[in-house]
């Protein structure tokens, strides 16, 4: 009874008490009650991203190591060895799609070709070696015997730095002995060594110079001192009235490029020219001071020459127009001297390459 009646009020509020603490819980929580249900899922979530930071930091750092071992490997290969392995080689074309050089050069790893490197590499280029896709072949030495497999099955896309024949314009003896018009005449020994002795007995008064392939040991001499039996040398007459500028006997060097044999096309830079000149003056000759008629490593340049230096180095011309302007000078047809050494050129390639 005490439930049924005085209790009933009671229960109800107790009831309702219930009820809106109930429904404060689920829509109003406590600043304690908020933190105690979500603090477990924030710390979740940074160890998380935490966790994927470092993941992906330790994975960066593997990739850059693997990376710059690859590249030591690589520099190892080239130093050493001259080139990359052929599937390193194939990889990183494919990777990067950059032309790949072959570089067949005896011990490169000594330095002498390092101007050759550097100069594909601001191209591009990656090293390879023989079984590589190859795009370039740079030979320091005649390359169509020994590479004769490789480059019987070129293809259209690939190029070497030497022609076929070039070695008979390139050789001494071979050009020497072509008989071809601005050629002095000269013999091969010990072959034409009859035929020189002939033509000595019909030319008494004419010198003659021994010369050999190797562009050293030039040197004119009387016939009793020449040595007719030597391989690979060649008896050339010698031109004892050359074309002096203040007395030094001089060359000039042509910049010629071939860059197709089929059709023949020839390039002749026309801008400028090498001029090198004795380091003594000619006369009074004396043909056991070699300095006098070759022109060696220790040329004296156009700067050091009194008739030149005003024209080159004071008003700023080139080799090629500081020579021109000195013919003129002297009388000469300057367009017929150049006339004429383009057609040397023109007859020496087209007779090696028809």
């Amino acid at each position: 009874m005490w439930h049924a009646g005085k209790s009933k009020g009671v229960e109800y509020k107790s009831l309702s008490v219930r009820k809106y603490s109930h429904t404060t819980s689920m829509h109003h929580p406590r600043k304690s009650d908020r933190w105690r249900v979500k603090g477990p899922l924030l710390s979740s979530n940074r160890v998380f991203l935490i966790t994927l930071v470092v993941l992906v930091v330790g994975l960066s750092l593997t990739a850059l190591n693997v990376y710059e071992l690859r590249n030591m490997q690589n520099n190892h290969m080239i130093s050493y060895h001259g080139y990359l392995p052929n599937a390193e080689a194939q990889n990183a074309r494919l990777a990067t799609n950059r032309p790949i050089l072959w570089l067949y050069a005896k011990r490169p790893e000594s330095g002498y070709l390092n101007h050759v490197i550097a100069v594909f590499e601001r191209l591009g280029f990656l090293r390879g070696g023989p079984e590589s896709e190859w795009d370039v072949i740079w030979a320091h030495d005649y390359p169509f015997v020994e590479l004769s497999k490789h480059l019987m099955n070129m293809l259209p896309h690939q190029r070497i730095n030497h022609i076929p024949g070039i070695g008979f314009i390139t050789n001494k003896v071979y050009l020497a002995t072509s008989n071809l018009k601005y050629i002095p005449k000269a013999f091969e020994m010990p072959e034409q060594k009859e035929l020189f002795l002939k033509q000595v007995e019909e030319k008494p008064d004419t010198l003659w110079v021994q010369k050999s392939s190797n562009h050293r040991g030039i040197q004119v001499k009387k016939l009793k001192d020449l040595d007719l039996d030597n391989e690979k040398t060649f008896m050339q007459e010698y031109i004892h009235n050359p074309f002096l500028i203040d007395g030094r006997k001089f060359d000039i060097g042509v910049y010629t490029v071939i860059s197709s044999i089929d059709p023949l096309r020839i390039y002749i830079y026309g801008q400028e020219t090498l001029i090198r000149f004795c380091s003594k003056d000619y006369y009074p000759i004396d043909f056991d001071d070699v300095d006098k008629y070759v022109v060696g490593n220790d040329y004296t340049p156009t700067w050091q020459m009194p008739s030149l230096q005003d024209i080159y180095s004071d008003m700023k011309y080139t080799h090629q127009e500081t020579l021109n302007i000195y013919l003129r000078q002297q009388g000469h047809d300057v367009q017929l001297v150049w006339q004429q050494m383009y057609d040397s050129i023109r007859n020496v390639i087209t007779h090696f390459e028809p």
